[in-house]
């Protein structure tokens, strides 16, 4: 039911300003909390994600996996995994490439296809 989605929201929301009050408080938290936010930034936005494991060796394994998994769930659940939406240029170049294996037109075309949807997302904004 809704009570119990806006429940565990709010109760993800509770965790993470519970663990963010912490790291305010505690320099090894507040490390914890940044590497498993650089973890999330990366798992969302890049082509190629860093395990947890090779995180924890990168951070001299002053933090275990299982640690920066732990808190990689309470920040997810605070944001509700609302931690990535596409831009209006990541979904017109998303149809682009939906769109490419169907139909036959030239490379010059298709570029100029490409810059179109480049330029038309970018004033769009403004």
């Amino acid at each position: 039911t809704s009570t119990s989605i806006s429940n565990s929201a709010d109760d993800g929301a509770g965790a993470v300003r519970a663990v963010s009050d912490e790291a305010l408080r505690d320099q090894s938290k507040f490390q914890l909390l940044t590497v498993t936010a650089l973890y999330v930034a990366i798992k969302v936005n890049e082509r190629v994600a860093v395990s947890s494991d090779r995180l924890a060796e990168m951070c001299r394994r002053v933090h275990t996996t299982g640690e920066i998994e732990k808190m990689e769930r309470i920040l997810l659940s605070g944001l509700s995994w609302k931690c990535h939406a596409p831009t209006a240029h990541q979904v017109g170049l998303s149809i682009l490439s939906l769109v490419e294996p169907y139909v036959d037109v030239p490379e010059e075309t298709w570029e100029i296809l490409i810059e179109e949807t480049t330029y038309l997302t970018e004033v769009a904004v403004f």
